[in-house]
């Protein structure tokens, strides 16, 4: 898939206030999403990465047949080699394309084409209420269940997704996505709330803005 093909329907939703879940309607939804063991859809595992910035590790997935991945900024940042490893166990050095501190995403790039990636969806195409699919990585392993989405909101200016029942899921870079596998945000640990089982990851129109920025700068 071409990397301008992710761009569709990019902007098509803009969040200036929260849209969130009816009053009462919490409980019901962190006990609807209390975890359990999820089938994982097809390809997400292939699609899944270590990243190894210097002597930090965690997380990141492949987000087209080119080779780019998805990954942390807080992990990345500062570092003077950044190794991607497979679930084949394959290892690459991987060359960071574009980083932005703010949204805490990472564009990096690894010299394989690979079919396994994950598609990348649009956020909106999905509401407050709705149930995802949150994914992480314990060791070699991965791990899904179901969170509910209770707000979709700007938290300085970025595009985030709140869910309630994923507290003891989602690692920093993995994403969270719809039951047939597309992505609709990334993972991240900068967002936090004093509620309990309160995760946030960054919209994936983000990621794609991100991407798009990449783009632009290899054709300008």
């Amino acid at each position: 898939m071409a990397l301008e093909d992710h761009f569709r329907g990019l902007g098509d939703i803009k969040i200036d206030e929260p849209k969130k879940m009816p009053a009462g309607a919490h409980a019901t939804a962190a006990a609807t999403a209390a975890f359990a063991a999820e089938p994982t859809p097809a390809g997400v595992e292939a699609a899944m990465v270590l990243v190894a910035a210097d002597a930090r590790q965690g997380r990141g997935f492949i987000v087209d047949g080119k080779g780019h991945i998805a990954a942390d900024c807080d992990l990345v940042n500062g570092a003077s080699r950044i190794k991607v490893t497979s679930p084949d166990g394959d290892i690459f050095l991987a060359r960071l394309l574009h980083k932005d501190e703010k949204r805490n995403l990472a564009l990096l790039e690894i010299p394989f084409a690979t079919p396994n990636h994950l598609k990348l969806g649009d956020i909106g195409s999905t509401d407050v209420g709705e149930e995802i699919l949150v994914v992480s990585r314990r060791g070699n392993s991965l791990e899904m269940g179901k969170a509910i989405i209770t707000a979709l909101r700007r938290i300085n200016g970025v595009a985030v997704i709140q869910f309630d029942g994923g507290r003891e899921l989602g690692s920093q870079g993995t994403p969270v996505m719809t039951r047939n596998g597309q992505v609709l945000g990334v993972c991240s640990s900068k967002f936090e709330s004093s509620q309990e089982n309160v995760g946030f990851a960054v919209s994936v129109n983000e990621l794609k803005a991100l991407m798009l920025a990449d783009w632009n700068d290899f054709r300008s």
